[in-house]
């Protein structure tokens, strides 16, 4: 799993390149996070999304990789209904208050 892990990570690194976009080293200086679908409650996600303006999938990254920009964002983002309601929040309405400033 390791190896798999690594190879993804490399990926990654290359598309973010490419997209001429940078990986943030805090939560804070994101604007977008990459997740799996669907996503993981985890800290690191929980504290992301709390500052950044968009969560999309991966497919986001390698279709900004193919651009050489970010891709538009509304395609690609992270959306799972189920799972929201049983956190008992709103993703997108999450991400637009952060958009907002609020």
């Amino acid at each position: 799993q390791n190896g798999l892990f690594s190879e993804l990570l490399s990926q990654v690194r290359a598309a973010v390149s490419g997209g001429n976009m940078s990986i943030a080293t805090r939560a804070r200086e994101a604007t977008h996070v990459v997740c799996a679908t669907p996503p993981r409650r985890t800290p690191k996600f929980l504290a992301a999304i709390s500052v950044a303006r968009h969560a999309v999938t991966l497919d986001w990254l390698w279709q900004s990789d193919q651009l050489g920009r970010a891709a538009d964002e509304v395609a690609y983002a992270v959306r799972d209904p189920i799972r929201e309601a049983a956190w008992g929040f709103d993703l997108s309405a999450s991400l637009a208050r952060t958009r907002a400033g609020e």
